[in-house]
Parts: structure tokens; sequence; C-alpha cells
């Protein structure tokens, strides 16, 4: 079964939101000023003594939140309430397509997503049925806006209660067929939003274009990195004296294409809770998502906060989303909210180390590792039905 069924068939449409047969890279790079890292420095320089020790675990150092990721048992964790709604009511009457639709798109999405994932959770760990189910029913759809969509998301919603409620016998025999629903609320969801190009082709062609030109932007400092054999060090140094926010989420994703660390969750966190955005502010996301399920998730056990993990995703949404507000020509930050929007949660498959989509997410996001590249040259295939 294809495990990107998800509804970034939908954002690949949104994505491209391309008027023009090729859109302008001009002003594409906002040179916001770069967030300060200093103590990120300065807690990786205490940590460095302890490297290697019993007292040396990494996550009594860094100065962020998401360390609990290692503390928290995230094996049990279902979706009970509608915590993970994005409410941006200026923008239901807005002139910009992409923002009219905004709140439905994320909602349905992440709807379709997290019910998806209670019953995966509970199919992995072997939990009662029941709870599942009072999970399912917990959650109203009536925040969606759209009268139609909001009549599909019940069907949806109605079709996995049901699913659940099948006896062993007939659960085991439709095992194989249980995401269909999800292709077919994701089918129906394009029918109840915009289509935003007229050229996709080109788009993907001037994504390419801009990738290459933010990776290059810190070129010189990575490569002080490798010639420093990847001491880390003077990677989070280099972070720190970067001249643009561009130029640090650039020196996180080539950091990313050669190495996993800790350390890198850490600066991804920072940069993402800054507000600032990026056109590549996605990928900043997604590979803090890959990363910090690798380190510091569950993986012998394949746990998944993904609680956690969207928590993020919307911040990043609501940034891209009051770029576009500010930007309305802005395709990339068009983009970069379809993706956020339409990625699917980390999923789990089966009971092996690495069982859940981490591991297809290291070969999307850091072909590097595969090629022998420096993750200077051009990045995955974008536009793809990965919408990415």
């Amino acid at each position: 079964m294809k495990k990107n069924f998800l509804l970034v068939v939908l954002a690949a449409v949104v994505l491209a939101a391309c008027n023009r047969n090729r859109p302008s890279l001009d002003g594409v790079l906002n040179n916001e000023e770069p967030v300060d890292l200093s103590d990120v420095v300065e807690a990786y320089e205490k940590w460095l003594p302890h490297e290697g020790g019993y007292g040396g675990y990494v996550g009594g150092f860094l100065p962020i939140e998401v360390v609990e990721w290692g503390e928290k048992d995230v094996s049990s964790e279902l979706f009970g309430d509608t915590s993970f709604v994005v409410r941006v009511p200026e923008y239901r009457n807005s002139q910009h397509p992409f923002l009219r639709g905004a709140e439905d798109l994320y909602n349905g999405c992440a709807l379709a997503f997290n019910l998806m994932s209670n019953v995966q959770t509970a199919k992995r760990w072997s939990f009662e049925k029941k709870n599942a189910v009072e999970s399912i029913k917990k959650i109203d759809v009536g925040f969606i806006n759209n009268k139609g969509l909001r009549t599909e998301a019940k069907r949806y919603k109605n079709n996995l209660i049901q699913f659940m409620q099948l006896s062993e016998d007939e659960l085991m025999e439709n095992w194989v067929n249980y995401m269909d629903y999800l292709v077919f609320f994701s089918d129906e969801m394009e029918k109840y939003t915009y289509k935003y190009y007229t050229n996709e082709g080109a788009f993907v062609d001037s994504l390419d274009i801009m990738l290459k030109a933010v990776y290059e932007l810190s070129a010189t400092p990575f490569m002080e990195y490798l010639r420093a054999e990847k001491d880390n060090r003077v990677m989070l140094r280099n972070l720190n004296q970067c001249k643009s926010f561009d130029e640090q989420c650039s020196l996180l994703l080539n950091w990313a294409q050669v190495d996993e660390s800790e350390w890198l969750i850490a600066v991804a966190e920072r940069l993402m809770r800054s507000g600032k955005y990026s056109p590549v502010l996605y990928k900043v996301w997604l590979t803090w998502r890959f990363v910090g399920q690798v380190c510091l998730g569950s993986p012998h056990d394949s746990g998944t906060p993904n609680p956690l993990y969207n928590e993020m995703r919307k911040r990043c949404f609501l940034t891209c989303l009051k770029q576009i507000e500010t930007h309305p020509d802005d395709v990339f930050a068009v983009h970069g909210a379809a993706v956020l929007a339409g990625k699917a949660n980390v999923f789990c498959f089966n009971l092996i180390y690495f069982g859940y989509d981490a591991a297809a997410d290291l070969q999307e996001l850091v072909p590097g590792r595969f090629t022998g590249d420096d993750g200077m040259d051009d990045e995955e295939e974008e536009g793809t039905d990965n919408g990415e």
C-alpha cells in the first residue's frame, strides 16, 4: 500500500501557487535578523567535559522543551480532544485564496491524520479497541467551517469508529484496507478547496532553484565544519554567527545532511520558536521531527510523540500564514504552509527498530547520507505526492 496516500495529494495541488511561467526569486529571502543561539553554544560548552560519561546525558544540558521526548511514555498516546485545531478567523474572508481556506486545509488534514494515529496506536499496542473508539468519538468535527467538508469529516470519523468495532476476525481481514478511508477523505477534501496554480511544472522548477540557492547560502561555514572533522563546536559557533535567519536555516539543513544530534534538535527548535520566516521553514520542521524521532523519541519501541511534533507544525504553519498575509505573491510561503498542513503524522507499521516513517524521512530529507553528497547540491525532487 502506498505510504504517502495522505492529504499531501491535496497539498501538491495547493502548493503549486504559480500564475506566471516562472515565479521570481527576487525578495524570496527576507534577510531577517538571525536568532541568538548563545545559550545553545554555552550549553554545549558545559556539556563537553561530560561527553561520554554516565553523567553526560545531553538532555540535562539542552536549553529546549523537547527534552521531554526522551522521558515521556508516548506509546499509549491517543488524540481525544481538538487542541490540534488552528483558528485564524482573520483570514476567513481574505481575498487571498490560500489564506481564505487555511483553517479548513490545516484542520481537515490534522483531523484525518490524528484519527488515523488513534487507529494505528490501538493496533500497534494491543489496546482494547474501545479506548481508540472512545477517543475518536470525543473529537467533534464542528471546527471545520465548510459545510460539505464537515459532512465528509463526519463520515470519515464514523467509518473509522465502525471499522474499530468489527470483530477480531473481521479486523484481521480488513487491516490492509483501513487506510482507504483516509484516501477517500483526502479526495473529498480536494472537492471543497481551490485550485491555485496555472503552471505546476514551472513552479517546481523554480522551487528547485530556490532550494539550491538557499543551501548554498551557508557554503563557507558548512565547509569550515567539514574541514574541522564535523566538530559540533564549530557548527554551533558558526550558526550563532550567521548574518541572517535564512543562512541559519541553510546551515542547519546542510548539517543534517551529514550528521544527526540532539544539538541539531536544539537549534532547530530555537529557529522555529522564533516566529521568523524562511522559504525552507517547512524543511526545518521536517528535519527537526525526523532527528527528534531518532535521537529523543522512542526508536526501539517506535513510540511516536505526534502531539509534540504537531504543536511545532502548527507554529510553523502560522508563521507561513503571516508571511503570505504581508507578501501575498510569495508562492514559496504557500508551498511551505501546504507541506506543513499536508504531511502525515509519523505512523508505525511494525514492531522492528525504525518501524515508523522516520526511515523514509531519512532518505527523503537527507539524501546526502546515501549518495556521499555534502548536502550542497540539489535536494530531493520537489512537488511529488509526498508534498515536499
